[in-house]
């Protein structure tokens, strides 16, 4: 997909001394002339940002004078209406022609200034002046007041510095309330105590009970069961599947082969067992072979 460049617009802004400067934005206006109300509230050395300081913000007349579908056509343009509206000399706050040039005539005239001993000296201390009335670090008197002239867009850049603190914090774990104690489900406590006494209950019972209440017990749980499943033997087949399904028969055959092997083990270690075992085995062969 082709790229599709933003629109440029080009804009005067007028002193009320009737002093222009002209420039180009590939944002809104309101955003341009915000940032050069921030440069000349922290103080930047430029005609403009000294012209904002003397007269205030809010007493220059802003204007749109074109707008341009891309970046070389606003920078062409923009050097038409400096040279138009004579932006760039005692009639304005252009220290360029326009273009891209104005950083680099700034750059250009601040070096040929500097290498002036008296004018370098004269330079340095006044810049040693300066800061030593400023807070260089928090600044909150240039803050605030940039704040006051600018309420939305202050608004607007503190939201985005919340929301990117909020992004950054760790969730909360929803099993903890405020003060980090864990929630419980009254309805899982009142459950979890009724099992734990029914199966205190169940255990004292069995305990109490002879090897005959026992016996007869496990017989009428094993007809109960019986009938459960002559009920219903398709229960009884996806039972016994869904078991086999998860038999380990890996395990269970290293298991079975390890018991037989004992088995033999402790059956030829005692003789007369293992003589009776041989007689009842062969026994059994000649009934089978007999019918």
């Amino acid at each position: 997909m082709a790229r599709v460049e933003k629109p440029y617009l080009i804009y005067t802004a007028e002193s009320p001394s009737g002093r222009r400067y002209v420039g180009i934005t590939g944002t809104s206006l309101k955003r341009r002339w915000a940032a050069h109300v921030r440069r000349a509230v922290s103080g930047a050395i430029h005609p403009l940002a000294s012209a904002i300081r003397k007269y205030g913000a809010e007493n220059f007349g802003l204007a749109v004078l074109e707008v341009v579908a891309d970046k070389a056509t606003a920078q062409r343009r923009e050097r038409f209406w400096i040279e138009c509206l004579r932006a760039n000399g005692p009639d304005g706050y252009n220290i360029s022609p326009g273009g891209e040039a104005d950083g680099e005539v700034g750059a250009a005239r601040l070096k040929e200034l500097m290498l002036d001993p008296e004018w370098r000296a004269n330079h340095l201390a006044k810049l040693r002046e300066a800061c030593r009335g400023r807070q260089p670090i928090h600044l909150p008197a240039a803050a605030e007041a940039w704040r006051e002239m600018n309420v939305r867009e202050a608004w607007r850049i503190a939201r985005r510095a919340s929301r990117i603190a909020a992004a950054g914090r760790a969730r909360p774990d929803p099993r903890f309330g405020a003060w980090g104690r864990l929630r419980i489900d009254s309805t899982k406590v009142a459950t979890a105590r009724r099992s734990h006494f029914a199966r205190l209950k169940a255990i004292g019972q069995w305990g109490r009970r002879t090897k005959a209440d026992t016996a007869a017990l496990g017989a009428k749980i094993g007809r109960s069961l019986k009938a459960h499943h002559a009920r219903h033997p398709e229960r009884v087949a996806a039972s016994i599947a869904t078991a086999r399904r998860h038999i380990d028969k890996r395990h269970q055959a290293e298991r079975a082969s390890a018991g037989l092997k004992r088995w033999w083990a402790e059956l030829r270690a005692d003789p007369e067992r293992y003589r009776r075992y041989l007689e009842q085995r062969a026994s059994t062969r000649r009934r089978n072979r007999a019918s």
